[in-house]
């Protein structure tokens, strides 16, 4: 096995489920005995505090927030040599995750003799997703096209040049297969778990629901639902279709713009008053916002996979969630979740109805999806497995 394994994931800055699956990651590595670093460009407080709870795991920055603002785009090849140079020479293993972490471990590799795992989040990553970049702002639908014709191709390369390519999801491993020009049996599928410790039902009711919920009305949760690609307005066309007395919609996430779009189309929706935005959430606040929600909604474009619903189930909360998931993979409708397609707005009403009027098929589909997520679906199993699989290059 390996000694030293460094895992670049540039955007350690936000508060989202990679990241909280990569440093769920470095952790469980560290418990086996591997040493970890951590390289990114700025590490959130949050994560800074997780990390340090293991002398196992060290964290190198490089001062600064990479993906996410126009000066890293305009400067990728600066930033991957910047990112390359704090990799330490003891490392065996770099495990890339996001952007662009790819051409970080390619770069280092050339004067090393290293491993390179890349692991997939992404069903295809913004470079290559022409479908899903139609979906954005206009400025943004250019700028993103003009990121892929300068960068894609050396994506491309890199992960081909890797010795282990690993997906979350089949869905995620179906799409980059035929991106990146390798056959499918060539991606091998990690499905992400949760970390049980950190996502529990909680009997706090959150500062959110107390300022601005009446008690009795049902509490519709869509956690970073503010997002473009997470469908906002098909939610919200749902909501407005809603038969089920005066409920309030609480959606976390986003940009400033994504937020304010959000907002001006619920007033013109008639939903003002309904429809609550809020930036981010701790722990406990998300645990009280999960166990306090009658109902959560993930309905995502081609979501890769997704760790609310099984967050959600943990907290005893049923979820909605989109056929077209890499999570439907794992949580059968009707049975561990509610399924729909995720631009029908008539369907996701549909769901929603059923589980806040129907007390006995949210009984059902908590306890049948929480046993699955305990049972199959933790941090504890992905970092297992993660280690199962790179072990392999190492025999």
């Amino acid at each position: 096995m390996f000694n030293y394994f460094t895992i670049v994931h540039p955007s350690m800055h936000f508060v989202g489920g990679a990241e909280r699956l990569m440093a769920d990651l470095a952790l469980g590595l560290a418990d086996a005995g591997i040493q970890v670093e951590v390289v990114t460009g700025m590490c959130h407080d949050y994560w800074r505090g997780q990390l340090s709870k293991n002398a196992g795991v060290s964290v190198k920055e490089l001062g600064c927030a990479t993906p996410g603002s126009l000066g890293f785009w305009l400067r990728v090849k600066g930033f991957v040599k910047a990112f390359a140079k704090l990799i330490s020479p003891e490392t065996d293993l770099v495990l890339s995750s996001s952007f662009p972490s790819s051409l970080v471990a390619d770069l280092f590799a050339e004067s090393r003799d290293v491993q390179i795992v890349h692991y997939l989040h992404e069903a295809p990553m913004v470079l290559h997703d022409k479908d899903g970049v139609k979906a954005l702002p206009l400025k943004l639908r250019m700028f993103y096209r003009f990121a892929s014709a300068r960068y894609a191709k050396d994506d491309f390369e890199a992960v081909r040049r890797s010795n282990l390519i690993l997906a979350n999801s089949c869905l995620t491993r179906e799409v980059n297969a035929a991106i990146y020009g390798v056959d499918e049996s060539g991606i091998g599928v990690v499905y992400p778990g949760v970390n049980v410790e950190q996502i529990k039902a909680s009997g706090v009711k959150p500062h959110l629901v107390s300022k601005y919920v009446r008690d009795g009305g049902p509490v519709i949760f869509f956690p970073r639902g503010v997002q473009f690609w997470r469908n906002p307005l098909v939610c919200l066309q749902a909501l407005q279709k809603l038969r089920v007395g005066d409920f309030t919609a609480v959606f976390t996430g986003g940009a400033d713009y994504e937020e304010a779009d959000l907002l001006k189309r619920a007033r013109a929706l008639g939903l003002a008053g309904r429809v609550l935005c809020v930036k981010e959430l701790s722990d406990e606040e998300l645990n009280a916002m999960y166990s306090r929600s009658s109902l959560v909604v993930s309905v995502p474009r081609r979501q890769p996979f997704g760790l609310v619903p099984l967050e959600a189930l943990v907290c005893g909360v049923p979820p909605v969630i989109s056929r077209s998931s890499g999570v439907s993979e794992v949580l059968r409708d009707g049975v561990d979740a509610l399924c729909v397609d995720e631009g029908d707005s008539e369907q996701l009403a549909c769901a929603i109805e059923t589980l806040v009027l129907d007390a006995e098929t949210r009984r059902k589909i908590v306890a049948s999806g929480k046993q699955k997520v305990l049972a199959d679906f933790t941090s504890v199993r992905f970092v297992k497995d993660i280690i199962a699989n790179v072990s392999k290059l190492a025999s």
